[in-house]
């Protein structure tokens, strides 16, 4: 035996918070993008639509779900139209990602 007393269970749950709480602080970008991932899905899946990884569109996408009054559902079609249109803040990532994948489907659809 250290001679030590048992903690009590507050001061282990004190313990277990304090673990927590540090965690948390260390996986906060972690934390972050995994609610822009959510929020993101959550809009394709409604608008059955797919919005291709690109930050400033991802983030454009959760501000105008986020900002919506909450009377009606937000248009998650018309959200991520808007993210990805011409003009749009992820257009060039978008067209140049179709453009890859046009480019790399092409011999295949030829049958090579």
């Amino acid at each position: 035996m250290t001679g030590k007393p048992e903690p009590t269970f507050w001061e282990q749950l004190s313990a277990a918070a304090r673990a927590v709480g540090k965690w948390i602080e260390e996986h906060q970008d972690e934390i972050r993008a995994w609610g822009i991932w959510g929020a993101v899905s959550t809009a394709c899946r409604k608008a059955r639509l797919y919005a291709p990884l690109h930050r400033e569109a991802w983030f454009e996408i959760v501000e105008a779900v986020h900002a919506d009054d909450g009377a009606d559902p937000p248009d998650y079609e018309g959200i991520i139209i808007a993210a990805y249109q011409p003009g749009g803040v992820g257009f060039r990532g978008a067209a140049r990602r179709a453009r890859r994948g046009y480019v790399t489907a092409r011999p295949q659809a030829r049958g090579r």
